[in-house]
């Protein structure tokens, strides 16, 4: 079942019945004042065309049996790709409700959550705020339980944009390459500082292919990704934030199909295969606590 929210130029519209899925995203642009779809759910395969929850780890897991500290359990349900992973979370495809809509002059919020939990993991809710130039979403998490938590989180958006994808420029701050196998699981180390190869002059990405987990090993400033037009003058920035009341959102994987036709830009907390990857970790969250994150999808 699809649902909307909108304000003057802007709508979004999500599909309750299969994991919150954005099927639809137009923003005004704040420098041409045009509207534009930037998100369509025009590709039937529901991994090349985005947009929903990564949760309670993101991208793949090396197995469904999780050891980590004295967290141990055993994935119920979970979806593995082709090499029997699990994949993208327990949550991108499951029933979601709306617990509260509230409408202004100036945006539209959504409160959605699922209709049911796993209880070994936080609960959680997603609030859509829809302005005239921008989407964002602020998950919240709960420990409903007596036991310390612990999880990863993600959000999937997929950029369907006028002609080729190759055609436009990519800008970010995050310059460190966290490599992949060839079973696209993270390696345990970085590469450090790949900003000429990643956006070398900030050049049109041409034929060039993404399939990269990266981040900043330094940062002082809000993660970022932009993608710029060649052939106007507007840009789509997506952006987490490095705020005390927020949980950091540092990884962005960003992977572009071989059609060419969209592309990917994944805020995470941490890489994949959380719970056994050394240099990242899951967000740990104490009895009865609540924590929240934030991304920000801009129509510049």
């Amino acid at each position: 079942m699809s649902y909307s929210i909108n304000t003057s130029n802007s709508k979004l519209k999500i599909n309750l019945t299969n994991g919150g899925k954005i099927e639809s995203l137009t923003l005004s642009s704040k420098k041409t004042k045009s509207s534009k779809e930037i998100i369509q759910n025009k590709n039937e395969n529901f991994f090349l065309s985005g947009s929903y929850l990564l949760y309670p780890y993101v991208n793949r897991l090396e197995s469904d049996n999780i050891n980590y500290k004295n967290f141990n359990i055993k994935l119920q349900d979970c979806f593995k790709d082709n090499n029997n992973y699990p994949i993208h979370g327990l949550y991108f495809n499951t029933k979601r409700k709306i617990i509260n809509e509230i409408s202004t002059s100036n945006e539209s919020r959504l409160t959605i959550q699922a209709e049911s939990f796993q209880q070994s993991f936080p609960e959680f809710n997603e609030t859509f705020i829809l302005r005239e130039n921008s989407l964002e979403i602020i998950t919240n998490f709960i420990n409903k339980s007596n036991n310390i938590q612990y999880f990863s989180y993600g959000y999937h958006p997929y950029f369907q944009l006028e002609g080729n994808i190759y055609s436009y420029k990519l800008e970010s701050n995050l310059f460190d390459v966290l490599p992949l196998n060839n079973d696209l699981l993270p390696k345990k180390y970085f590469l450090e500082n790949h900003r000429n190869y990643l956006f070398k002059n900030f050049e049109t990405l041409s034929d060039k292919k993404f399939d990269h987990c990266i981040t900043n090993l330094s940062l002082s400033e809000n993660p970022f990704v932009k993608i710029l037009s060649s052939k106007s003058d507007t840009a789509i920035l997506i952006e987490s934030f490095l705020h005390k009341d927020y949980i950091s959102l540092p990884y962005f994987q960003i992977y572009t199909p071989p059609d060419g036709k969209s592309i990917a830009i994944e805020p995470l907390t941490s890489s994949g295969n959380v719970f056994l990857n050394p240099i990242t970790s899951p967000i740990e969250i104490l009895p009865f606590e609540e924590k929240r994150g934030k991304i920000k999808i801009s129509f510049e």
